[in-house]
C-alpha cells in the first residue's frame, strides 16, 4: 500500500513538472506514414480538446482535414495497476482525443504538418509528419462485351445506386463508435488478385480504353469461401448493386467504413452489429467480376485508404467515445485532394 502510494506521488510529481514545461497539447504519432494509409493521431492536453479539429498540410500546401475520436474518461486505477508509467502519461490532463486520418492515395510524397485548431479555431499544436511514396502496379483488364457494358452503358438504376452509395460514405454519424480492436483479414487467403492502388486500365470489347484506381484489395477466391467481419461494426448497407454485385458496407467508426463486394451471399441484415470475426456471407462474382474474388475495402472520411493497413496496427488507441469535429453547430464536411 505504502508501495502504491508513493508510485501515485511520484506520479503525480512528474505529471506536474510535465505539465509546467509544456505549452500546449502533445500530439502523437507515426512519424512517417505511406499514402493511402490510416494514422492514428493521439492529442493530450491538460486543457479540454472537444470540439477541436485536426489538418494535415501536404507540400503542395493543400489541407486535408478529418473527423475525431475523442475519449471521455479512462479508468485511472486499473491503468496504475498495470504500470504506473503509462498513468503518468494520463494523470492530471484532459482525456486524450484520438483522430483517425486517411492520407490520400495520391498525397504528395515528402514533409507535411499535422496541425490542431481549437473549437475556436486557434491553432494550438502542430507537428512534422512524412509522407512517404507508395508504389502502385499498372495493370489491364479486358472485359467481355457484357461487362463492357455493364461498366461503360448509361442506367438510370445504376447511377441512382452510385449517388446513394457515395452519400452514404460522406456521412459521419457521431454515435457510431463500433470498433474495438484492429482489423482482421475478412478471408482465410493470401491470394490477392488485385492490390489497393493499383492503376487499371480496361479495355472494352468496342476497343475504347477507361482509367481508373483500384480502391481496395481483391482476394481470389472460390465462390461460396466464408467471410467474415475485419472489424466490429454495425451494417449500414447489405444489397445488390449493378456493378459491385451484393455488396455489404460496416460502419465502424464516424466516416470510418469497410466495403466488401461481388459477394455470392450475405447473411447479415440491415442495422445488425456484428462482431470481429463474425460471419457476414460467402464470396462470389457477383457484378463486374472477370472470376470469383473477395473487393474489400476501407474509406476514412471518404478517402480509400489501404485496408490491409488496418491489420494488427500497433497503434491504435483506447477508443470510448467519437465526436464529430464542430463548429458553430455544424458539422464539416471532408475536404481533401480530389487528384483522382
Amino acid at each position: 500500500m505504502i508501495k502504491c502510494r508513493l508510485s501515485l506521488c511520484t506520479a503525480i510529481i512528474a505529471i506536474f513538472l510535465l505539465q509546467s514545461q509544456s505549452k500546449g497539447p502533445l500530439l502523437t504519432f507515426s512519424p512517417s506514414i505511406a499514402q493511402g494509409s490510416p494514422l492514428f493521431i493521439v492529442a493530450s492536453s491538460a486543457k479540454p480538446l472537444v470540439g477541436s479539429m485536426l489538418r494535415i498540410q501536404y507540400l503542395s500546401g493543400k489541407l486535408g482535414s478529418f473527423f475525431q475520436a475523442y475519449n471521455p474518461g479512462l479508468d485511472f486505477l486499473s491503468i496504475m495497476a498495470e504500470s504506473p508509467e503509462k498513468a503518468v502519461s494520463y494523470l492530471g490532463i484532459e482525456p486524450p482525443v484520438a483522430f483517425l486520418a486517411g492520407i490520400p492515395p495520391d498525397a504528395e510524397p515528402g514533409p507535411a504538418r499535422v496541425l490542431l485548431y481549437s473549437s475556436l479555431g486557434e491553432l494550438i499544436a502542430e507537428a512534422g509528419l512524412e509522407i512517404l511514396a507508395r508504389e502502385y502496379i499498372a495493370e489491364d483488364i479486358r472485359l467481355t462485351p457484357s461487362l463492357t457494358g455493364l461498366r461503360a452503358d448509361a442506367d438510370p438504376k445504376k447511377e441512382e445506386e452510385a449517388r446513394r452509395y457515395a452519400a452514404l460514405l460522406a456521412m459521419s454519424n457521431p454515435l457510431a463508435v463500433y470498433l474495438d480492436a484492429p482489423f482482421i483479414k475478412p478471408v482465410q487467403s493470401e491470394r490477392r488478385t488485385s492490390f489497393y492502388g493499383d492503376r487499371r486500365r480496361y479495355l472494352y470489347s468496342s476497343g475504347s480504353v477507361a482509367y481508373s484506381m483500384h480502391a481496395g484489395t481483391d482476394y481470389g477466391v472460390p465462390v461460396g469461401t466464408p467471410l467474415t467481419a475485419a472489424g466490429r461494426g454495425r451494417v449500414v448497407m447489405a444489397e445488390y448493386r449493378i456493378v459491385t454485385g451484393n455488396t455489404l458496407v460496416l460502419e465502424h467508426l464516424p466516416g470510418v467504413y469497410s466495403i466488401y463486394m461481388h459477394m455470392h451471399t450475405i447473411s447479415v441484415t440491415m442495422e445488425q452489429l456484428v462482431g470481429r470475426g463474425e460471419a457476414i456471407g460467402r464470396s462470389g462474382a457477383t457484378g463486374l467480376a472477370t472470376g470469383p474474388h473477395l473487393h474489400w475495402e476501407l474509406r476514412i472520411s471518404n478517402i480509400p485508404c489501404d485496408p490491409e493497413a488496418m491489420i494488427g496496427i500497433d497503434n491504435f488507441p483506447d477508443i470510448g467515445t467519437m465526436l464529430p469535429r464542430l463548429k458553430g453547430g455544424d458539422f464539416y464536411q471532408p475536404d481533401y485532394d480530389r487528384r483522382q
